[in-house]
């Protein structure tokens, strides 16, 4: 059982590696950048947009536009992150498997779990992370 067990994770960490080739291998930390309640550009893929739904202090939730063909690149944060897919298509990815979704389905990233997102169409997400990030918000991806 602890061959396994150490087997298992031997090979989750390198499914790891593979997946984060070439990126940094630390938290995406959300500091420094305001999300307001109106449309912006949110700048990680181009044309992407981002609007935070004022839900209260304990709960961060945002509005998230990603155009068609476009790939949020790989990172991690230590918030849980959960999302319902409003309209359009996406691929998600972790090391250990990929998924296609469409409008009404969701997914939930565990807080530091390597992730990336693709769009097939444009598409509009609402994103709740847990615990709340800061209010200022600077990411390197």
């Amino acid at each position: 059982m602890k061959a396994k067990l150490a087997f298992d994770s031997a090979m989750h960490s390198i499914k790891e590696a593979f997946f984060r080739k070439g990126e940094l291998n630390f938290p995406t930390k959300i500091v420094g950048r305001s999300i307001s309640d109106q449309w912006d550009n949110f700048n990680v893929v181009e044309g992407d947009l981002i609007k935070k739904v004022p839900v209260g202090d304990e709960i961060y939730a945002v509005l998230y536009f990603i155009p068609a063909n476009k790939k949020f690149p790989p990172h991690f944060h230590e918030n849980i992150e959960t999302a319902i897919i409003l309209k359009g298509e996406v691929t998600i990815e972790t090391p250990c498997y990929k998924k296609r979704l469409k409008e009404t389905e969701s997914f939930r990233f565990e807080a530091n779990e390597w992730h990336s997102l693709a769009s097939h169409q444009d598409t509009y997400l609402f994103i709740q992370f847990h615990p709340p990030f800061e209010e200022n918000w600077e990411a390197t991806f």
